[in-house]
């Protein structure tokens, strides 16, 4: 099975590591794209896990919940992975069949040599 995040990579090679707990990724780009990868699988776990501490305070995790019952993600397009930065375009398609797009800029942390997602900026 090809990996969610479009890697071209299977997903036992690509983000099936760092989502099953054997292995974090090393950078920004690959922890965002092992975070879209949990939205397609619906893994709200390894989304909370990987969320900057400072932010996971704010975050509604039932409503999160809620809305990956509701979505199908279908793409995932890098359009830029500079630093600590990773601007991408992910597609996604509603129960009711209506396809919709989400462009972000994420901006990640590292703490003790781990990346984690801080926000879209």
């Amino acid at each position: 099975m090809l990996c969610p995040c479009q890697s071209g990579l299977s997903f036992e090679d690509c983000c099936s590591p760092a989502l099953s707990g054997i292995s974090w990724p090393q950078t920004p780009e690959k922890l965002m794209r092992s975070r879209y990868t949990a939205y397609a699988l619906k893994n709200v776990d390894w989304l909370v896990e990987t969320w900057a501490e400072s932010e996971r305070d704010s975050l509604d995790f039932f409503a999160l919940e809620e809305e990956l019952k509701n979505l199908e993600y279908t793409g995932l397009k890098i359009l830029e992975a500079r630093g600590d930065r990773v601007s991408f375009e992910a597609r996604h398609r509603e129960a009711g069949g209506r396809g919709g797009r989400l462009k972000e800029n994420s901006r990640f942390i590292q703490k003790d040599g781990r990346w984690y997602y801080l926000n879209d900026q």
